[in-house]
This record gives structure tokens, sequence and C-alpha cells, in this order.
């Protein structure tokens, strides 16, 4: 079974879709490590208010990386069968290391319009680390601002929603977490 072969499992309505552990391989996710394993990481806080609202290591990706194509894919797959947005590429993707220090990040929305007429249309978020390799740092969605879905990632797996949606990743205790999110662009929203 290649990548694009796996079928994504519709979650609330088709709010969100979840590819399985595993889809994203554990080779690519290998190479995408090495590549990028002397790269700088910077250092992110970005505060909300008066409060920390993400405090994560990151190393921005070409978004023509072998894995960032992949997830571009995959998320092009699953608009086909769900949204029907108008996408017209791939934008920003981060290579996210979360450690044992606290870091996460507060619940959010990556919601943004740039200045051609173009917005974020679509968020892709996969998970590279085992999750033995860290404790804390569940992914977790919150449809209406205040219960916390929290959603099973693993290894590989992918999931894709619309940026609107509000969620986050609550605080690693110990180990690391790295992830990859990243976002589809698309005309406005009328």
């Amino acid at each position: 079974m290649n990548l694009y072969d796996k079928v994504p499992e519709p979650r609330k309505e088709n709010i969100y879709w979840v590819y399985p552990e595993g889809t994203i391989p554990t080779k690519l996710i290998d190479l995408t490590l090495e590549r990028r394993k002397e790269d700088v990481k910077v250092e992110g806080e970005v505060l909300d208010d008066e409060n920390l609202a993400r405090k994560v290591k990151t190393i921005h990706l070409d978004e023509f990386d072998p894995i960032c194509l992949s997830l571009y894919g995959l998320t092009v797959k699953t608009n086909d069968n769900i949204w029907h947005y108008e996408l017209t590429g791939p934008s920003q993707f981060e290579l996210l290391h979360y450690d044992g220090n606290e870091s996460g990040y507060e619940t959010h929305q990556d919601t943004m319009y740039f200045d051609n007429g173009l917005c974020r249309k679509l968020t892709i978020v996969t998970l590279l680390s085992d999750t033995d390799n860290f404790e804390g740092g569940k992914f977790y969605i919150q449809y209406d601002g205040v219960e916390k879905t929290y959603i099973d990632l693993k290894k590989g797996s992918v999931i894709i929603f619309p940026p609107y949606l509000l969620h986050g990743v609550e605080p690693v205790t110990s180990g690391e977490r790295i992830a990859i999110s990243g976002w589809s662009t698309g005309p406005n929203f009328k």
C-alpha cells in the first residue's frame, strides 16, 4: 500500500480528518530529521495578550521538501473528498521541536489572510516522534472554545482541518515531541 492509497478517517461531521499511524513512512521521517539535524532551531515564544501562547523551537522547511510534498498531496486528496476548497498551493511548513521544558502551544487558530487575496485554507499536522519518546504534548481540538477533544496522533499519522478550528498542544513535560505543521492556501473565504 502506498502513501496515497490510505483512506482518511472522517471525524466530527468532517470537521477534521485523520490519516493513521505510518501514513508518512518512517523512512521519510528519518530522512527529514537527518537532513535537518544541523539546522538552527529558532526559539519561538509567542505572547497572546499577557500570556505565553507558544513555546516551541522551529525550523522552516521548503514547501518542496519531499515530506512537505507528501503532506500537501494528502491535503489535496482530503480536500477533494470533503471540503472542495479552491487550493493554490502549499505554504509555510515548519518542523516543530517541543522539549520537556513545558513547551506547548495554547489554544489558537491558524487563520491568516495575505495581501495577494489568498488565505490559509487548510492546516496539516503530522507527528514525527514515537509517543514513548515524550510525555504530555497531546494535540487537541476545541469545537466550543471550552471542551478539548484529544486526537490520538502516532508517529506518521496526519490530521487535516480548516485553520479557523481552535486547536493546541498540551505542554511536553519530558522528552521531545517533533511534528510538522503547514498550510494550504487558496482564495480568501467568502
